[in-house]
């Protein structure tokens, strides 16, 4: 048996004596039959003896691959949902209803013969009822009845008036009647063949769509005539769908729809006309005049037309006219009309007749007549244009013979080269506004712009240069423009900033090269004033931006030369640039970033960090008297060029030798091209080697350096060493240690040699890797916290009397870590995340608060607080649990057992630490408590987390999280009298899988409580058998998709 809810196919291609039930909708090539008994199924016979079994009420569809018929006789009555009768190309479909009391109801559309032929005949007192029907009267066959009760798209004839109302009634076949009813459906002529429809007398017809001449070959009119006759569409009107449609709204009659298409598809014709007073076509949405086709409207002698936005050839190929023609014949668009976007469009104004729209897109070249076009809110025009003192920010022009543009320029869109050439001159102080600007639109198109003179200004929100096409920006002599965001992203495009006073602000954000060529030009005193800026965007982008000349400058938020594409910056004869923030020459993989700065009082300055080279290439030429002064410096001493001097304030990370002894001073100088002088800060807040390529850094003979941050291996690529050697000898980190942050990372504590840290990590990220060895006598690491492996890999070897002390150490975050300590060193630390098999050597490791380990772990009245556990060779790791975390299952498996009446405390629980870990924990027998008032038992963290609290156990916690992080899977269960959860509050599935159980008369108690806490987590709670009882204070969400029961 094989059961599906939809089925294409053809009965030749059935075998077998087996069933097949189809639930929802079929597409067939059969011979199906329905008579008085055959019930709630079609049913039909193939192969050697199969049935094909279909369930009535759903959409029913014949001519799949060849032909397929369906007989309805014998009074049966058979419901269905849409059908169509020759669905596919090639292909044909028949439905014969015959006999007494046979009936059809189709409760949607029923379409006969779209893509092949269809037929339906109805005879001998056969009845179909269709909520709409798509048909040509030739292929109605019989005496029957046909009822259409909301609507039809027909080859006939449609005459609405007074003497027939909203109804039509047709003869087919040897004496059968169609019965029509408009409503809320289609309505239409031009099926297949030739159709006609006139409204007139004043009748008021409405439908939801509308076609004029639907499919190839198809020839539709309609004509909407005489005051308050009426065509009201909900949805769209569409004349010339593939076929060939007319429209003609005259002597006061109105049609209304949301969108309207005249010629929609490659090869249809529409045309509408509008004429005479009183006559409208309101379209409340869009109107394409030549979609894909060829499209031609007519407004003429009074006639209305309004929409919200339009398009004259609108896709390539297309072909769009508009004549607006005669005293009172207007055409009012409410948003941006677009005369030829991507076809040909003409728009002719004529005689009186006039355009109103908001925004124009258009060629003067496409404008004709001698009426009048006015764009209320802007324009993207191909014509030369001049703002003056005398134009103010209003622009008027011809067009045509005689007709004139009026464009107001202080709206919301303004720009020259729409489809080809165009130029704006704005002088003499004029200040103008706009929302967004264009300069070279369309494809092919350019549009050049230039802002001279003092208080001439150009405001807008965001100014493309170049958007499809070319575009160029020359501001001078004191002119200003000022975006919030500015793209210089065409296929060629450039802007030029010059003289003394001359800006183009882009508070937000500055793109040079968003996806071809652009330059930007800076010179003779002119200034850019940017935040986000990059040069070079997109991949095969290349952007170039030059700033040249005294009291020339570019002051930007941050900076990125070659973020995807290739960059160059060059900064010469005294130009200036500067960033609040940081700049990166290439910062993404494939990427390329250049920046020159030469010249006498040539400067670029870096307020934060300058990585030259990131995941991309980056090059750095200082030369001829050029300087750079940056907060933070990444590079290797390779990409830097140059005669120049560079100047590291507050420290770098180099791929260079650094030697820091007791004789260096605060700074350190490193030679770099052909001469240049690198200065350092070694007491800066940043410090390291290794930041694309390969560095080391050695601290020796006493010498103390002070940073907030050291990074060993900074780059993907990169390797980075440190050796801190002799009594003395310091490297003090009051933040941030790395050591392979992304890169590999190595770092020697030997002979007294010492390391404070803060927050220290080994192998940061994926990839990375960080080794740290702590030798010999006095040889010390502190630090807060270190992870050994914190998503690379990561390893620490403390021997031969060294020693680390820390408050917080795990081993093997998300990635892999190992910690040996061997012949006399050792490790203490206040709390310990591990896996026994990660520690190595014969030395000793104390933890003295508490651990999360993968070990089995019992506190019973025979035990105390203290574990001892041996690993590698004869090593010994000593736990005291005194108020720090308690766990297991840290990266493998471990489980926990409190019983005998024992309080624990802990400053946290952790059952499932890692991804692929398991920890279970039993809570068991009166007084026996696990206590965490100042921290979250979290059952399941990234792994899977089992708690059983049991015979009068309980746990006290201030948060409880069950199933905490993605993935992760906890269950915790709360049974027997007595026993008991209380916390503050209590969540079950918080982004991973929770389940919550409470039997026998076992208690929880919360005052928040939630159940699925994020979109993609599933909590799930059972509150079961007598005196079990979950009480919450508060309140209890629940999520979608989590239970309670």
């Amino acid at each position: 048996m094989v059961t599906t809810g939809r089925l294409q196919a053809s009965l030749d291609d059935l075998y077998g004596d087996g069933t097949i039930h189809v639930s929802s909708s079929v597409l067939l090539d059969a011979n199906l039959r329905y008579d008085a008994s055959s019930g709630n199924e079609i049913i039909t016979s193939f192969g050697s003896g199969g049935l094909l079994n279909i369930a009535v009420g759903n959409r029913l569809d014949l001519g799949w691959r060849s032909h397929g018929s369906l007989e309805i006789v014998e009074g049966a009555i058979l419901t269905s949902g849409a059908s169509d009768l020759g669905r596919n190309i090639n292909t044909s479909g028949t439905v014969n209803v015959s006999g007494p009391n046979s009936q059809w109801t189709i409760s949607s559309l029923l379409s006969i013969g779209g893509n092949g032929t269809g037929a339906l005949t109805v005879e001998d007192g056969g009845v179909v009822t269709t909520r709409s029907l798509q048909a040509s009267l030739d292929d109605l066959h019989g005496d029957g009845t046909v009822n259409v009760t909301d609507g039809a798209l027909l080859d006939a004839t449609l005459d609405f008036n007074t003497s027939t109302g909203t109804k039509q009634e047709f003869r087919f076949g040897s004496g059968g009647t169609l019965f029509l009813e408009t409503g809320s459906d289609i309505l239409g002529v031009g099926y297949k063949s030739n159709g006609s429809l006139s409204i007139s007398d004043g009748i008021a017809i409405s439908s939801d769509r509308g076609y004029l001449g639907l499919l190839p070959g198809s020839a539709g009119s309609a004509v909407v005539t005489e005051p308050g006759s009426e065509w009201s569409l909900t949805d769209s009107l569409a004349v010339g769908v593939s076929g060939n449609g007319s429209l003609l709204i005259d002597a006061g009659g109105e049609v209304s729809n949301s969108s309207g298409t005249i010629g929609s598809s490659e090869g249809s014709i529409g045309t509408v006309t509008v004429t005479g007073p009183g006559s409208r076509w309101d379209n409340s949405f869009g109107l394409w005049v030549g979609s894909y086709g060829s499209g031609s409207l007519r407004v003429e002698d009074g006639g209305q037309v309004t929409s919200w936005f339009s398009n004259i050839g609108n896709e390539e190929g297309a072909t769009g006219v508009v004549t607006i023609t005669g005293i009172g014949s207007q055409w009012t668009n409410d948003s941006d009309l677009h005369v030829g976007r991507s076809g040909h469009g003409s728009l002719t104004v004529e005689d009186g007749g006039q355009v109103i729209t908001k925004v124009l897109y258009a060629s003067l070249d496409d404008l004709h007549g001698n009426g009048s076009i006015t764009a209320t809110e802007g324009a993207v025009l191909d014509a030369d244009l001049y703002l003056s003192a005398s134009s103010g920010n209003v622009i008027t022009t011809t067009f045509g013979a005689g007709g004139t543009l009026v464009i107001e320029t202080s709206r919301s869109v303004f720009g020259v080269g729409c489809k080809d050439k165009g130029t704006v001159i704005i002088s003499d102080g004029t200040e103008i506004s706009s929302d967004r600007g264009y300069l070279g639109y369309m494809p092919g198109s350019d549009g050049a712009a230039t802002v001279t003179g003092s208080g001439s200004k150009w405001t807008s929100n965001a100014l493309w240069i170049g958007r499809g096409g070319n575009g160029s920006l020359l501001v001078e002599a004191g002119g200003q423009v000022d975006s919030s965001s500015g793209y210089l992203t065409g296929s060629s495009c450039a802007a030029t900033i010059t003289g003394a006073g001359s800006l183009w602000s882009a508070s937000s954000r500055l793109e040079v090269g968003g996806s071809n060529e652009a330059t930007l030009l800076v010179q003779d005193g002119g200034q850019v004033h940017s935040g986000y800026s990059v040069i070079g965007n997109s991949r095969d982008s290349t952007g170039l931006a030059i700033v040249t000349g005294n009291d020339s400058q570019w002051i930007a938020g941050s900076l990125s030369v070659g973020a995807y594409g290739n960059g160059t910056l060059l900064v010469e004869d005294g130009g200036q640039v500067s960033s609040n923030f940081s700049i990166t020459l290439g910062e993404s993989l494939g990427s390329t970033g250049h920046t020159t700065i030469s010249g006498p009082g040539s400067q670029l300055t870096i307020g934060s960090n300058l990585y030259v080279g990131r995941s991309g290439t980056g090059v750095l030429t200082v030369d001829n008297g050029g300087q750079v002064v940056a907060n933070t410096l990444y590079a290797a001493i390779e990409d830097l060029h140059g005669d120049g001097t560079i100047a590291a304030t507050n420290g770098a990370v180099l791929d260079a030798d650094i030697q820091i002894d007791a004789t260096s001073g605060s700074t350190q100088e490193f030679e770099f091209g052909s001469g240049g002088t690198l200065t350092v800060a070694l007491q800066g807040y940043t410090l390291g080697v290794g930041s694309q390529k390969q560095g080391s850094l050695t601290i020796s003979n006493g010498a103390v350096v002070a940073n907030g941050s050291g990074h060993l291996g900074y780059h993907h690529g990169s390797d980075g060493s440190a050796i801190i050697t002799g009594a003395g000898s310091v490297w003090d980190l009051r933040s941030f240690l790395t050591i392979g942050r992304q890169g590999d990372g190595s770092m020697l504590v030997e002979a007294g040699g010492e390391i404070r840290s803060n927050i220290a990590r080994l192998g940061l990220e994926s990839g990375a890797s960080g080794t740290v060895s702590v030798t010999g006598a006095e040889s010390l690491w502190t630090s807060s916290s270190i992870t050994i492996g914190s998503a690379g890999s990561g390893s620490l070897t403390v021997e031969n009397g060294g020693q680390v002390i820390t408050s917080s150490l795990s081993i093997g975050s998300a990635g892999s870590g190992s910690l040996t300590v061997e012949t006399g060193g050792q490790v203490i630390t206040g709390s310990l995340s591990a896996s026994l098999n990660d520690l190595h050597g014969d030395g000793s490791i104390i933890a003295t608060t508490g651990a999360v380990l993968d070990a089995d772990i019992r506190f019973d009245s025979t035990s105390g607080t203290t574990r001892e556990y041996s690993f590698g060779t004869g090593g010994t790791l000593t736990v005291q649990w005194d108020g720090g975390p308690l766990g297991v299952g840290n990266k493998e498996e471990g489980s926990l057992v409190i019983t005998d009446g024992i309080m624990m405390s802990s400053s946290g629980g952790i059952l499932g630490r890692s991804y692929g870990s398991t920890g279970t924990a039993i809570v068991s027998g009166a007084g026996t408590q696990w206590n965490s008032v100042i921290g979250t038992i979290v059952v399941g963290a990234n792994g899977s987390g089992a708690l059983m609290v049991e015979a009068a156990g309980a746990v006290n916690a201030l948060h409880g999280n069950v199933g905490e992080r993605r993935y992760s899977r906890g269950s915790a269960t709360i049974s027997g009298v007595g026993s008991l959860w209380d916390s503050y509050d209590l969540n079950i599935g918080v982004s991973g899988d929770g389940a919550f159980a409470i039997e026998t008369g076992g208690q929880a108690r919360s005052v928040l409580a939630t159940l699925g806490t994020n979109s993609d987590s599933t909590g799930v709670a059972v509150v079961s058998g007598a005196d079990s009882v979950w009480s919450i204070d508060n309140s209890l969400v629940r999520r979608p998709g989590s239970h309670f029961l």
